[in-house]
């Protein structure tokens, strides 16, 4: 090689070494971006003729592991998911109450609860009367407002999802702009290692969104799928799309027939083509899966406790049973019952028995008057082990009688004799079976019709009279009673009716009847209560009103520990692979100055080179 061959050799090596270290500069400006990735100039030696005569820079190239990438993304959907169910789960906890503080529900209850008792030891007593009118307004307003909350955060997260889906599509659109610009450069010696940067920065949005797989294609090229292998991009960006519902009630509910569904869906595709992404959970970590799962199941889980409590209070107070007596009619003998009390959303239970097999049956009738709620499933009362058929009474008695006739079968008999009364015989001679049991059970709607039985909580959702009964006609009255739950006003103006049961004759002022009723019921540990949750589906818990309320604050204690310890452990995963990314990945300056040292001493030798072959030329044309 001769002097012009180390003069062009050396001009390679300048041109390499300038451009590594217009690299090393830009990692140091961009250190801190996120989303930025180390970039490093890959060369190689020119050959010819056997001889090496330079250098060359083959290509720039991103110092990215792939796989901790992908694990970063899953991790990011799981991370944003966790955070959010952690933060509802506090605002739900922080609603009830700290379990045995002054302002949880369930101490708001037990000094209701207080207060009765206290009433009964000096019913006479005005104050005390109003002190339990006062406790029972501080409950139900609680009570009012929890739910209240309730829907208000169901509408925060209709919300979410509305934006979190445009987040989604920006994040598409832009990811397919991106892409298009980095196919373009298929067959050039340089890739676009910027544009491929700013599309993964895209790509990392919606993979906090939602779970994504991401696949690599030719010219560096990407696809986008759900992890349930919905397709979100293929070249071209899908499109979501959400119908939000600015009106969130306890009514409200998600379904997948689109005529009873009252909340938004995602959809991806328009058209008899379009896809609900919500009916098979095919979103199922990021963002979005959370804010749905709180939408339709955590928050309407909490709704259902509150409307349990709110429940079993009114029907506590003012429920009766109906007890039947024995009835006869030649051979065969069973049952009379009066059923004239009988409301919209009462029952009556009958327990039946096959002599032949020796099977019993209990049948629980409820009254639904309204078509469209029928027929009732067995769901509708708690019992896991009773037959429920709703019976239309609007067409009188005797076809609300001849329609239980048809439910229990040939072998029974069930007539309307007289007024109100129903009779249930069994077969009599034949004795194929046997009617073991009739009872009903009524609501009262009478503050002083003689019984200590009473409306003391009322459906305001009706009005002040609208009494709770539990109806069906045509949709469950109890969803979203918590909402709705007030104090008789004929209470509110008289408290001495807390006393008073009867006009005629008049109850005098220091009968404990009524009271000692009330704090009973209250304090009553038989009930059964519907409770319903994530961890351990439905079952039936039992227990007095009080008992649940502790199990439902000591609940969403724990649910919201368990929450935020799962976020927090989350949070140590996704911190952990950020950190062995910008590892591997990020720019390290202390490294980058060190890379830009041996490149300025690289630099300066190949500048030598050249000012050496000068001065040596220089000798030469002096000669």
């Amino acid at each position: 090689m001769g002097l012009s061959g180390a003069l062009a050799t050396s001009l390679t090596g300048l041109s390499v070494t300038q451009k590594g270290i217009t690299t090393v500069a830009g990692n140091i400006a961009n250190a801190d971006t996120v989303g930025y990735t180390r970039k490093t100039v890959t060369q190689k030696a020119t050959v010819a003729g056997g001889n090496v005569i330079g250098a060359h820079q083959t290509e720039v190239t991103r110092e990215l592991d792939a796989l901790l990438q992908r694990q970063m993304r899953t991790e990011a959907a799981n991370g944003t998911y966790t955070s959010l169910i952690a933060d509802y789960a506090s605002r739900i906890d922080e609603g009830f109450g700290e379990p045995g503080s002054s302002t949880s529900l369930d101490s708001i209850y037990n000094n209701f609860l207080a207060s009765v008792q206290a009433l009964s030891a000096s019913p006479s007593d005005y104050s005390a009367q109003v002190e339990v009118i006062g406790a029972a307004q501080t409950l139900t307003s609680q009570l009012n407002a929890l739910s209240n909350n309730i829907q208000s955060m169901r509408a925060e997260a209709e919300s979410g999802i509305a934006d979190a889906v445009d987040e989604a599509n920006d994040a598409l659109q832009q990811i397919e702009q991106l892409n298009t610009a980095i196919m373009s450069y298929a067959g050039a010696n340089t890739m676009p290692v910027d544009l491929l940067d700013e599309r993964d920065r895209y790509v990392d949005k919606l993979a906090e969104l939602m779970d994504v797989r991401v696949v690599s294609n030719q010219n560096s090229g990407i696809s986008i799928f759900t992890t349930s292998g919905v397709a979100l991009f293929d070249g071209t960006a899908s499109t979501l799309s959400f119908d939000e519902h600015s009106t969130m009630t306890a009514e409200t509910a998600y379904s997948t027939d689109p005529a009873e569904r009252r909340v938004g869906t995602i959809r991806i595709g328009s058209g008899a083509s379009a896809v609900d992404l919500l009916s098979t959970n095919l979103i199922r970590s990021g963002t979005i899966a959370a804010y749905v799962e709180l939408r339709d199941e955590i928050l309407p889980e909490v709704q259902g406790q509150l409307d349990e409590i709110a429940s079993s209070m009114a029907l506590a107070l003012s429920n009766q049973q109906v007890d039947s007596t024995a009835a006869t009619s030649g051979a065969q003998t069973g049952f009379d019952i009066d059923l004239g009390g009988l409301q919209q959303g009462n029952s009556v239970s009958v327990a039946v028995t096959d002599t032949v097999s020796g099977t019993t049956t209990n049948y629980t009738f409820i009254r639904v008057d309204n078509a469209a709620a029928l027929p009732l499933d067995d769901t509708a009362t708690l019992d896991p082990n009773d037959t429920v058929v709703g019976i239309d009474f609007s067409g009188g008695y005797a076809a609300a009688a001849a329609a239980m006739q048809a439910a229990l079968g040939a072998n029974y008999t069930v007539t309307n004799t007289a007024g109100s009364t129903f009779q249930f015989l069994d077969d009599g001679a034949a004795n194929l079976s046997d009617v073991d049991s009739v009872s009903a059970t009524q609501t009262i709607t009478s503050v002083t019709g003689g019984t200590a039985e009473l409306p003391f909580f009322v459906d305001a959702g009706g009005g002040a009279s609208h009494y709770y009964t539990g109806s069906f006609d045509p949709d469950s009255q109890k969803t979203g009673f918590s909402a709705r739950i007030s104090i008789n006003s004929a209470l509110l103006s008289d408290p001495s009716l807390l006393v008073k049961y009867s006009t005629s004759p008049a109850t005098y002022s220091g009968d404990t009847t009524r009271v000692d009723f009330l704090a009973d019921r209250l304090a009553d540990d038989g009930i059964s209560f519907q409770m319903t949750s994530a961890a351990n589906g439905s079952r039936t818990f039992n227990g007095s009103i009080g008992d649940y309320l502790r199990e439902v604050v000591d609940y969403h204690g724990s649910q919201s520990t368990l929450a935020s310890q799962r976020a927090e452990g989350q949070s140590i995963v996704v911190s952990s692979l950020e950190e062995r990314f910008y590892n591997e990945s990020g720019v390290d300056i202390d490294q980058e100055l060190a890379r830009l040292t041996t490149l300025q001493t690289s630099y300066a030798a190949n500048a030598r080179v050249m000012s050496t072959v000068k001065e040596m030329l220089d000798i030469l044309m002096q000669m």
